[in-house]
């Protein structure tokens, strides 16, 4: 049986928990804004000035990806879009992170490396698409 709360407990409960994902946010989004600060030359990708709940981040300096988190309560979940319309039928599958602190259920966010590796699969296709269309033009 669920024991019933006073609101006021209730209130500290759900406070509680969204300082506890709004921390776990920040350590995703500081530990790529490190690692791709850290890459910017290798991968010619560079991290966009942004708002609170988003990260912007730009290839080449023509193609723009914006990570959003759509969620407050609860597991967070990160929606990865494409900005540019030759690339808008790239569908990045969205991540999760969850109150242990977990990316997508099997990458800690306490290791920096995991979390840089799973964005780098995450724009994997992005890059194979600048490829084809890069050698495409190459050809012609």
């Amino acid at each position: 049986m669920t024991e019933i709360l006073p609101l006021e407990k209730k209130a500290a409960l759900i406070h509680d928990c969204k300082n506890k994902m709004d921390k776990l946010w920040n350590v995703y989004t500081m530990d790529l804004l490190k690692s791709i600060t850290a890459t910017e030359r290798l991968y010619h990708h560079q991290i966009v000035p942004h708002q609170r709940g988003h990260l912007m981040i730009n290839f080449f300096g023509k193609i723009g990806l914006d990570i959003t988190r759509s969620e407050s309560f609860g597991k967070i979940r990160l929606d990865y879009r494409l900005t540019s319309e030759a690339f808008s039928d790239i569908a990045i599958a969205p991540a999760h992170i969850d109150s242990e602190g977990m990316l997508d259920a099997s990458v800690p966010l306490a290791c920096r490396e995991d979390v840089f590796s799973h964005y780098l699969k995450k724009i994997e296709p992005i890059y194979d698409r600048m490829l084809m269309l890069s050698l495409g033009d190459a050809r012609a």
